[in-house]
């Protein structure tokens, strides 16, 4: 049985050309496309209640 596998290169190339902008993670702007938190886009801090005295 003779099996001739063949890979084509299109299927194996990755698109660097996103390195900063809406594509990449690492940028607030690609979290925010993306809908995801991190420390480049951390979630808002959670507002203090204060606490009134009982009279």
């Amino acid at each position: 049985m003779n099996l001739d596998l063949k890979f084509s290169v299109s299927s194996l190339t990755f698109n660097f050309n996103k390195t900063m902008g809406r594509g990449d993670k690492k940028t607030a702007k690609g979290k925010l496309a993306m809908g995801s938190y991190g420390k480049t886009r951390p979630h808002r801090p959670k507002k203090q209640v204060e606490v009134k005295p009982a009279k």
